[in-house]
């Protein structure tokens, strides 16, 4: 057991000590069963909040009131380290006392709650049935209901009045209970059905699907913040093709990112794009990216091809050769902006989301590049990033030759752009710039920054990098003479 999980089992001890009931609850049960890692560990017990504190004091473990009125507090574990030791994070475990739901307030929290209730009314407030069961440690003494059925692993008793282990069994994602009435207590549990199923692999059943599609409108209730979370965590599953897709079948997807609707009816070229439209593209690479550690990159990946939706031009309305999709990498990147600040996504997300998709073309034209241009990008902080974007956009672009047939994907450029990568990375970082902003107004005789101010200091600073000067006096006099052009 790791640290996580002994921890945990010492909260339910010590409530069982103190004369309560206290079970492990909800996802943590269900990742036992499924034998999957847990990152957090709830807990739920018939001791009141005040209770919960008091016992925590006593064994002088900190605690945070987080949502106290909703019967939750927060145990918190700091982590004791001794001289050398690298930081941990704290630890959190929400300890909740049984409870029921009455009332909707907001599309999230109820009007009113009905504390120390019996487990078993706790259970059929919570959202899905793989996700309504109890834990009971091997040594507990708790007086269980009969109406729970009881299944004994080694590491303790799983607890289940929802039918919850058997839709594990069958993989089936189900309401607990009514499906409209556990959407009406909070719309966010439509996309959590999608990203359960991405996460996990299983269906959503009829009548949850079928209430999703049917109140999927009230997604509009839902904070932009709490949306990114869900999405993120799809992103980041075992399968993200499946939660997007899934959620675009739901109707869902389409509320909150309507610009992907165009993308259905955007063909691409055949015979660089046997997969078919841009949406279809979009969703393969979203396949081919795997599991992906960070979201912020495989947002990179669902919206590196987005504007072609909006750019293109065809042989039949347009008289061009063939289907383009000229400047779709910075429209993209400006749409990608727009889309994530909407989201509430940081400053820094944002940045590099719409820099990687703003440069994911920069491969066909990296290698024509004069040696400083193509170093500055070698170096920047998101060209690893970038590298494995290409990689799967590649990848997810079916070439087909003249009979149709589908060929490997063109990994030349990739091979070779890699190869300089790794190369770069093992020499010494970029010199810093020796003429500055300051420089080049003061030869220009202006007190403030402009465009021309910029591009000048680019043209320098690649000279610098090719060496073809390395005085400031040198740099100053290569800077009047680009002024003066």
């Amino acid at each position: 057991m790791n640290k996580l999980g002994k921890n945990a089992t010492k909260l339910v001890e010590i409530l069982n000590k103190a004369g309560f009931t206290a079970f492990f609850a909800g996802g943590y049960v269900r990742d036992k069963i499924m034998k999957r890692s847990a990152n957090d560990i709830d807990i739920a017990t018939n001791a009141t909040p005040k209770e919960i504190k008091k016992v925590l004091d006593k064994n002088k473990i900190k605690h945070i009131e987080i949502g106290e009125q909703f019967g939750v507090i927060a145990a918190v574990y700091a982590p004791r380290l001794s001289s050398g030791q690298k930081s941990e994070k704290s630890q959190i475990f929400e300890i909740a006392t049984f409870r029921e739901d009455h009332g909707i307030d907001d599309s999230r929290h109820p009007k009113k709650v009905k504390l120390n209730v019996k487990p078993e009314e706790d259970a059929k407030r919570r959202d899905f049935t793989i996700n309504g069961m109890f834990m009971e440690i091997s040594n507990s003494k708790s007086q269980i209901s009969n109406k729970f059925q009881i299944t004994n692993f080694k590491w303790g008793k799983v607890l289940d009045c929802v039918n919850g282990t058997k839709d594990i069994k069958n993989k089936i994602i189900r309401f607990i209970g009514n499906p409209d009435e556990r959407i009406k207590e909070d719309a966010l549990r439509m996309i959590r059905g999608a990203r359960f199923s991405a996460q996990l692999g299983f269906d959503i059943e009829k009548k949850s699907f079928e209430a999703i599609k049917k109140n999927k409108d009230l997604i509009k209730k839902v904070s932009a913040e709490r949306i990114k979370e869900e999405l993120n965590k799809i992103l980041i599953s075992d399968n993200p093709r499946l939660g997007i897709e899934l959620l675009d079948k739901l109707g869902i997807f389409q509320i909150i990112i309507p610009e992907f609707e165009k993308t259905k009816t955007t063909p691409q070229p055949t015979n660089m794009h046997l997969e078919g439209s841009v949406w279809n593209h979009t969703l393969l690479s979203l396949d081919k990216m795997g599991k992906a550690k960070d979201p912020i990159f495989a947002w990179s990946v669902l919206l590196h091809d987005l504007a072609k939706a909006y750019t293109i031009t065809t042989p039949e309305k347009d008289g061009t050769d063939r289907i383009r999709f000229s400047g779709h990498d910075s429209e993209g990147a400006k749409m990608a902006e727009i889309i994530m600040r909407r989201l509430k996504f940081s400053n820094d997300e944002i940045n590099k989301v719409s820099w990687l998709v703003k440069y994911h073309m920069l491969f066909s034209n990296l290698f024509k590049m004069r040696e400083a241009r193509k170093i500055r990008y070698l170096k920047h902080p998101y060209f690893g990033d970038l590298l494995d974007l290409f990689l799967v956009d590649a990848t997810s672009s079916i070439r087909s030759n003249k009979k149709g047939e589908p060929l490997p994907a063109d990994l030349r450029a990739y091979d070779r752009a890699k190869k300089v990568y790794e190369d770069e990375k093992g020499k010494k970082p970029l010199p810093k710039p020796i003429i500055r902003g300051n420089d080049v107004m003061k030869i220009m005789g202006i007190s403030y920054g402009n465009k021309k101010v910029g591009e000048i200091l680019e043209k320098v600073y690649d000279m610098q990098l090719e060496k073809r000067f390395g005085t400031k006096k040198e740099g100053m006099g290569v800077a009047k003479r680009l002024l003066k052009r």
